[in-house]
This record gives C-alpha cells, structure tokens and sequence, in this order.
C-alpha cells in the first residue's frame, strides 16, 4: 500500500488553474534572463530568477 499527500488533490487542482490561468487569462513578456546557475548554492537557482515583464490580466469582458 502506498502513502499519499491528504493535500495532493487539492494542490493539483490548483497547479491546473494556475496554469490555465497563465496561458488564457494573461499576457506577459518574459525578457532575456540571466541563465547563469552558481552550483554552489543550494537550490541552484538562474541568477536574474524569473523576470516577467508588461503583465495584463483579462477582465470579465476580455479586455486587457
């Protein structure tokens, strides 16, 4: 028998609206990033993280 999350279902259902929001409901740029990765550091992250820029969320009427 395997052991499962109790929130795993709910954090599923969350990562699927996320997703479906960012991909429907928003425009964004993601400008060039700064890639280099110090493997040094734990977590081994891209320097610049994520930029995103010119963000607009859709309103009711799809309007941005």
């Amino acid at each position: 028998m395997t052991h499962r999350c109790l929130g795993e279902w709910i954090t599923v259902e969350q990562m699927k609206t996320i997703v479906r929001l960012m991909l429907g409901e928003m425009r964004y740029e993601v400008p060039p990033q700064d890639l280099r990765i110090d493997l040094a550091r734990i977590p081994a992250l891209p320097a610049s993280g994520l930029v995103v820029a010119n963000l607009a969320i859709r309103d009711a009427w799809g309007l941005v």
